[in-house]
């Protein structure tokens, strides 16, 4: 009564388990489609599976047709999908071991030794070869009960061979899932033949699949975050190399001129310009906060040289009322340049002002730059421009390494103003 009571317990735990799993693996979005797809029909095999089980142990012993009808199927249900659950375990491993599918062979074998599985299976029916129904409707082992478990672990083993000859192939975290994966229901089935009567496998089965799931979701979990990373680190490449070309281009003219005419200045501003590279290269290297004086430095360096360039028409304005706070590099020196080229460049004289202003909030700081260039209709949809994707590049480096947000007003003729929120939850962080 107790051993009955036990399997019960286990077989219906282990059918809440693979009806969660099933919905988990729906619900994610950021499993890789293979990934999804084998999961997916594996928890469906698994489902009939244990439920073939479960369903097989609340009608043994039932009086009735209908009883003894549903006994049979539950029956032929778990015999069946063991040999199934295998075969799918070992084609996922196949799929990463071979994607060329060269092994052509190994596949054949598998697929020969689950049709031998499906036949033993359904001639069973028929003679008893491997279980039998009494006129009690009690299920009994047949002296050839090791011929049900004989395909599967074949298949395991197959599948463990494979491990071992194309384990290079595979990361240390997915040799180490199959490993649990192969090694727990081979164990259970060997126990099996000997413990008659406690549903070794059906837990081996749920436990070995559900172990694996949770490996491999953490093992892609792991990755996303770092694909996450590499692609961030790619945007700032390409900012750089949209803010970059032509300022590179125009200051190394500009000191070219500088040499001739005012040596002095031009050593100044190789200075400058070196301070200003400095910085993007650096910036490349973190993807944490730094704090406002460095980024405001930076900007200086650009701006100096920007002056050189374009000495009395370019004017800018500080009004700077706290700097003890943090940012993302590259927010402010972008939007600067966007002031002056977009912005003031634009304008018929080509005159005009940048003022960068800093104000600290109850919850936040704020970083403003102003300028009274052309402007442009801060309402319309973005066009795809070099400095629309300047300004969306920043929005997103804010909302993420900050949480912060980018706030743009402007207006045709009106000039522009650009504001940089951060929230004070974030601390400040030095390079």
């Amino acid at each position: 009564m107790q051993l009955s009571l036990l399997n019960l317990s286990v077989s219906t735990a282990a059918l809440m388990l693979c009806l969660l799993s099933m919905v988990q693996v729906l619900a994610l979005g950021k499993l890789e489609p293979r990934v999804r797809h084998y999961f997916l029909i594996y928890y469906i095999c698994l489902f009939f599976f244990v439920g073939g089980n479960l369903a097989g142990q609340l009608l043994r012993g039932q009086p009735g047709a209908a009883a003894r009808t549903g006994l049979i199927l539950a029956n032929y249900c778990e015999f069946l999908f063991s040999g199934v659950l295998a075969y799918i375990g070992a084609r996922y491993l196949l799929s990463l071991t071979d994607p060329e599918r060269r092994l052509r062979w190994v596949r054949i074998g598998f697929a020969a030794l689950l049709l031998l599985h499906i036949v033993l299976v359904d001639v069973s029916q028929f003679t008893g070869l491997l279980y039998s129904i009494d006129s009690q409707n009690l299920y009994q082992r047949a002296e050839l009960y090791p011929l049900a478990l004989a395909a599967p672990a074949g298949i395991l083993l197959g599948s463990t061979a494979l491990l071992v000859c194309f384990r290079n192939r595979l990361s240390r975290q997915e040799r180490i899932d199959f490993c649990f994966y192969l090694l727990v229901p081979l164990a259970a089935m060997a126990l099996q033949l000997y413990f008659y009567g406690l549903y070794l496998i059906v837990m081996a089965a749920v436990i070995s699949v559900l172990t694996m799931f949770i490996f491999i979701l953490a093992d892609q979990t792991n990755r996303y975050f770092r694909q996450a990373q590499e692609a961030e680190r790619l945007k700032v490449s390409l900012m750089l190399n949209q803010i970059q070309p032509h300022f590179l281009y125009n200051s190394l003219g500009t000191i070219q001129a500088l040499c001739r005419s005012h040596p002095e200045k031009a050593e100044e501003a190789v200075g400058e310009f070196a301070q200003f590279l400095r910085h993007n290269i650096r910036s490349i290297e973190t993807d944490r906060p730094i704090l406002f004086h460095q980024e405001l430095v930076h900007t200086q360096n650009y701006l100096a040289l920007q002056k050189l360039r374009f000495g009395d028409d370019l004017t800018i304005v500080y009004d700077l009322e706290c700097e003890t706070f943090s940012l993302p590099t590259l927010t402010l020196q972008p939007l600067v340049e966007n002031a002056v080229t977009h912005g003031i460049r634009q304008t018929e004289s080509g005159r005009g002002t940048v003022a960068i202003r800093t104000r600290e909030m109850e919850d936040h700081y704020e970083v403003s730059v102003v300028d009274d260039g052309v402007g442009f209709d801060s309402s319309a949809a973005a066009t795809g421009s070099g400095s629309h994707i300047a300004l969306e590049n920043i929005r997103d480096r804010l909302a993420r390494v900050s949480g912060g947000s980018l706030r743009i007003v402007s207006a045709p003729g009106m000039g522009t103003t650009a504001t940089i929120l951060i929230p004070k939850a974030v601390p400040a962080e030095n390079l």
